[in-house]
């Protein structure tokens, strides 16, 4: 529950607007255990439906996911067929998803793709990454506070490849006020990467049921699923 959040500090607020919160790394380095707030235990439940739909990627495909966590994602991501890189800016979140793919046994589902997984500590707006046939944003933007919403669609853009495809999952869709997590909202994601040049290429607003976000989450919040492609 948000009870359980550390407090915001002013410089930790300060930091937060610039998009680098503290707060999750707080979170993280309390001890977080598997399936607790919001690590979710597995991979995004749409984003593993949207990969059964579609072909598997060329050879040598790239995908990234921002603020990765233990790393589900981007298992699922390297699984389907991608070079997968998880991003966290909190160390201790990529400590955990290091041990969580290491301690993978050989029958599941995510271990015999786990050399296609690179895990990186580092800050989204700063590593030197390289581009990406697709961009997975689970959560990651509602993380950041709202003044660092121009920056994240700057940033995301760039970090695309011609023709490349930010899959985003636009979550918690809410009356909530303040944060972390921000209230989103599938017209303010498509207002921040549209003017950008992407186009949205598929939507679901919101998602089935069985494909919701945390589906007992005390927020009531729904969720919507979108993919944008970047021109060629």
């Amino acid at each position: 529950s948000e009870s359980q959040h550390p407090p915001f500090h002013p410089a930790m607020t300060a930091a937060a607007r610039q998009g680098r919160s503290e707060h999750w790394a707080a979170m993280w380095g309390q001890g977080l255990p598997r399936g607790a707030a919001f690590d979710t235990g597995d991979a995004c439940v749409a984003m593993s439906a949207w990969l059964q739909a579609h072909p598997a990627p060329g050879p040598g495909a790239r995908a990234l996911v921002p603020g990765c966590g233990r790393g589900y994602d981007t298992g699922a991501l390297a699984a389907a067929g991608y070079n997968a890189v998880g991003l966290d800016l909190a160390p201790h979140a990529i400590t955990e998803a290091k041990k969580f793919f290491a301690e993978l046994p050989g029958h599941h589902p995510l271990a015999a793709s786990r050399d296609k997984v690179e895990l990186v500590a580092g800050d989204f707006f700063e590593a030197q990454l390289g581009q990406f046939d697709l961009i997975f944003d689970c959560t990651f933007l509602c993380a950041l506070h709202p003044e660092a919403r121009e920056k994240w669609a700057d940033r995301t853009v760039s970090l695309l490849k011609p023709g490349g495809r930010l899959v985003s999952l636009v979550f918690p869709i809410c009356n909530k006020q303040g944060g972390p997590p921000y209230a989103l909202l599938p017209d303010a994601v498509k207002g921040l990467v549209e003017p950008r040049g992407l186009r949205v290429e598929e939507e679901q607003n919101p998602v089935p049921e069985a494909l919701r976000h945390i589906p007992k989450n005390p927020m009531g919040a729904q969720t919507a699923f979108i993919v944008f492609q970047k021109p060629q």
